[in-house]
């Protein structure tokens, strides 16, 4: 593992060991604390790759970091702010000693080595006699020793960057490399570096930049390694912003102006241009991939553009891509979750990207809210910065049709104009192709439409919406409730029941679900009850003595010695289960109670049940007077 530390043989104070890293051995950069039981000191850089590496103990102790894998280190100064100010204030010296004699504490060295007159040795002017020759000889001198000088302060800088950078410190590497390009601004080893610092920051067009630049100068001085390292490094940040075609052509070039190899270094080479071959042959291929998945959303095979733009995502093809695949997501109506918070990282870290204020806003018009009101205004802000959008126009002149459709719809609704609620509803859903079928509001809209069918007593469409529902989202509860109750106008219990049972699989604690199951109970066992008032040819409405008359007329007809000789087994058994259920008819309807609580929906189970329950509460109430009277008269 490579160094990260700052130098220990330029540490001046005495006594610094808990400052020194054991994994580098040297002086700590960036110091952290392990949260092991004994707390040991490690450079940031150092600890990270050793954790990377996949050992989640402490280097020192190895003892098993306690707190998982989000909390294993905390900085020197959350741990200790009085050790921390011991630390900023070790005396040390400047690492490029041939170049610098500065000296100071710990706090100020990167503010050294990037200021803009640090690295100045002292000298002492020696006198001696001159003359015109020498004096053109010495300024020839010092010329020539100013430029070695330089050249030695470059190296120094350029070393010094290289550590910030493996130290993870890239903005203090990038100051430093600008401060060697400063002496040296041909230093294809710093602009390299640079450009690498740029990439680790998301700065890529800088990034960019820089490689061209150290790419003229690696072909300037014949440099191939430069040169191919330099393609190699533009390729990967114009596929990291999603130039596919620039990145083939940064290899392709390098390619064909043909290098010039030198015979001791010819395996080295031709390695490399074999990799960078390698390299433009991918390039292609993720061009290819990016230009079919392109042509799929075009044609509106938005799941297989959807699966290319992954395969691309796998890739690292950079942002492009995951803006062009959550663009698929929301025309499925997919991943809104996600698709929002991707949106509203990147609207963070900046807030006038217009494309990520326009994804947001369909991805809020598409949850199961349906928060148009919002989801316009993202769609107004996009339209403020790129008015010529024409793509987020026909998408915020949707938005404003559908959200005045369902306020229609809705208020209809509410005022019982349920025809009129189902037209509003429908034009919403159908009159663009804002909403995609398996989106979440979809979903809604489908149930409130559904709701309204009920209403109109037209059970079998509200069904049919209440499945589309579903279909769009499994687990969407009122669909659920929904489709249960169309069923029930249907006169369906059992199917309402097992509308019902499945969503009590994807929510067993909920009550409601639990309430409206029995329910479902009750009407089916209604359904399958007989019905006493059709057995004896009566309505409803029928006297005790209407029934009683009628069971007699029926009891005739029913009775065993009336059955005819020849008779099939059939029609036997049919008149005695009739001569049965007269009975239980004429017992029924004949009490008071029994008969409210048949006409409510109870079968004859449920009747008894509740009737003994009736019997047994007005005997305690009896038993509980008497006793009550009785202490009184005692």
């Amino acid at each position: 593992m490579g160094g990260s530390g700052f130098p220990l043989d330029h540490v001046l104070s005495d006594n610094v060991d808990e400052f020194t890293c054991k994994i580098c051995s040297e002086f700590c950069e960036q110091p952290v604390v392990t949260l092991c039981e004994n707390k040991h000191i490690f450079c940031l850089a150092c600890l990270d790759e050793w954790f990377r590496n996949g050992d989640r103990k402490c280097p020192t102790c190895q003892e098993q970091m306690k707190y998982g894998t989000d909390a294993r280190y905390e900085t020197l100064k959350e741990h200790s702010p009085v050790l921390s100010r011991v630390y900023e204030k070790v005396r040390v010296r400047c690492p490029m000693d041939d170049a610098c004699d500065w000296i100071g504490s710990c706090s100020e060295i990167t503010r050294h080595m990037t200021s803009t007159d640090a690295h100045k040795k002292k000298t002492t002017s020696k006198t001696s006699k001159t003359s015109k020759t020498t004096t053109k000889t010495t300024t020839r001198g010092n010329s020539d020793a100013k430029k070695e000088e330089n050249d030695d302060t470059a190296d120094g800088l350029q070393k010094q960057a290289l550590n910030k950078f493996e130290a993870k410190q890239y903005r203090d590497a990038v100051q430093l490399c600008s401060k060697c390009l400063s002496i040296d601004k041909d230093s294809a080893k710093a602009l390299h570096l640079r450009g690498r610092c740029w990439s680790q920051l998301g700065a890529f067009h800088e990034a960019i930049k820089d490689f061209k630049e150290c790419q003229a100068v690696a072909e300037d001085e014949e440099n191939n390694e430069y040169a191919i390292t330099c393609a190699q490094s533009l390729m990967g940040m114009y596929r990291k912003t999603g130039d596919y075609e620039a990145s083939v052509l940064a290899g392709e070039e390098i390619l064909k102006r043909g290098l010039k190899i030198e015979d001791e270094t010819l395996e080295e080479e031709v390695a490399r241009i074999e990799t960078l071959e390698e390299e433009v042959e991918r390039m292609r291929y993720v061009l290819r991939t990016f230009q079919s998945a392109e042509e799929d959303e075009r044609e509106k095979r938005y799941a297989q553009a959807v699966e290319r733009y992954a395969h691309l995502l796998e890739l690292d093809c950079g942002e492009r891509c995951e803006i062009a695949r959550a663009r698929c997501l929301l025309s499925l109506g997919e991943n809104l979750t996600q698709i929002l918070k991707f949106t509203l990282d990147a609207i963070r870290r900046d807030d006038s990207r217009v494309d990520m204020h326009a994804l947001r806003g369909r991805a809020l018009c598409l949850t199961a809210d349906g928060d148009f009101e919002n989801g316009i205004k993202f769609f107004k802000h996009a339209l403020t910065q790129n008015p010529d959008d024409t793509k987020t126009m026909r998408l915020f002149k949707d938005a404003k049709k559908i959200k005045v459709s369902l306020e229609n719809a809705r208020a209809a609704h509410q005022n019982r104009e349920f025809a009129q609620a189902v037209e509003s509803f429908t034009e919403a859903l159908e009159s663009t192709e804002f909403i995609p079928e398996k989106s979440p509001v979809c979903a809604r809209i489908l149930v409130e439409r559904a709701n309204s069918y009920l209403r109109l007593n037209e059970a079998e469409k509200c069904a049919a919406d209440a499945r589309k529902a579903l279909s769009a989202v499994d687990d969407y509860k009122p669909a659920y409730f929904t489709l249960s109750n169309a069923y029930l106008k249907l006169k369906e219990p059992k199917k309402a029941k097992d509308v019902l049972e499945n969503l009590q699989k994807i929510l067993p604690d909920d009550a409601e679900t639990k309430a409206r199951i029995e329910k479902c109970n009750f009407e089916v066992r209604k359904l399958n009850r007989c019905d006493y008032y059709a057995l004896l040819g009566v309505t409803s409405l029928a006297s005790p003595i209407e029934v009683k008359q009628a069971y007699k007329k029926k009891a005739m007809e029913y009775h065993p010695d009336r059955i005819p000789i020849d008779a099939t087994d059939e029609e036997k058994s049919k008149a005695e289960t009739n001569f049965k259920l007269l009975g239980e008819a004429l017992e029924i309807l004949e009490d008071e109670l029994s008969k409210r609580l048949y006409d409510e929906g109870y079968d004859k189970e449920a009747i008894q049940e509740r009737v003994e329950a009736a019997k047994r509460s007005a005997f305690n109430r009896q038993h509980s007077h008497h006793g009550g009277c009785g202490s009184h008269h005692h």
